[in-house]
């Protein structure tokens, strides 16, 4: 299961060693042959900042979106986010900065992160998505 949950995808094809030092990193080739087994038109993944706020894999059957602006108030990247809409579903994507949320959601929203005791930094975007995406600003 880990190696699901943290498998990272790459534009060259195969299995490559992760750079997290866990799971791999998958090709669009084996992510052809899993969307094709499990008969998936896209996989979306979010666990890996992106400094657009979202990437699209090689062959634009994997997308990673990342959230979190500035993550760690240090990054300088984007947010992002995806809307679904019917009947087609196709993937509309929707990019946001944090200096303008932070200044829209000053009142509201103390823009803080922190290290765990696992090493892992969470930002108070995570936290907050939803009462965020209210004011997002499209870059």
């Amino acid at each position: 299961m880990a190696d699901l949950l943290w498998a990272d995808f790459v534009n060259e094809d195969g299995n490559h060693m992760s750079k997290r030092g866990v799971s791999f990193a998958a090709g669009p080739d084996i992510a052809a042959k899993f969307m094709h087994l499990n008969n998936l038109q896209l996989i979306v993944r979010s666990h890996e900042m992106k400094e657009e706020g979202y990437e699209l894999q090689k062959g634009g059957r994997v997308v990673t979106v990342f959230s979190a602006p500035n993550y760690c108030d240090q990054s300088g990247n984007k947010g992002a986010f995806i809307n679904f809409t019917a009947p087609d579903l196709k993937p509309v994507y929707t990019q946001f900065i944090a200096s303008v949320i932070l200044s829209l959601c000053a009142n509201h929203v103390l823009a803080t992160s922190k290290q765990t005791s696992d090493g892992i930094c969470i930002s108070i975007y995570d936290v907050l998505t939803i009462e965020l995406y209210q004011f997002y600003i499209p870059c």
